[in-house]
This record gives C-alpha cells, structure tokens and sequence, in this order.
C-alpha cells in the first residue's frame, strides 16, 4: 500500500527494486491519484490498484504480470 506507517510503499518498491531489480510488484492504495500511480510506475511497479478491488481482479492482475514475465 502507499500509506503505511513507517515505510511507505513507494519506499518499499524502492528497496525490493534495489535490492531485487527483476521482482514485478503491485501497488495497491486505498488513496490513489493519477500521480501517486504515475510515480509508483516510473519507479518500476508493473501494475496499480486503487482499493476497493476484488479477489478476482488481483487475481487476473498477477496472472497478467505471470504471463508477461514468461513464467
């Protein structure tokens, strides 16, 4: 998420990217905007969802990401 205590998920996509480069992440928040989902894709998150979202969504998303990743 974008709003955690602590860390921040643009922060931790930050660490998972420096210290993994390779590993696909998604971001999901409760509070989006357009600019919060622009910053977190230029920093490298493959996907972002804005909360409310259902199992079946994240679902096709991470399969999206599965595919296009060729695993």
């Amino acid at each position: 998420d974008l709003r955690m205590p602590g860390l921040d998920g643009i922060q931790v996509l930050e660490k998972i990217k420096s210290r993994r480069p390779k590993t696909q992440v998604i971001i999901y928040s409760g509070f989006g905007s357009v600019e919060d989902q622009a910053e977190a894709m230029s920093k490298g998150a493959v996907d972002y969802l804005t909360k409310p979202f259902s199992s079946r969504e994240l679902k096709a998303r991470v399969e999206k990401v599965l595919e296009n990743d060729g695993s």
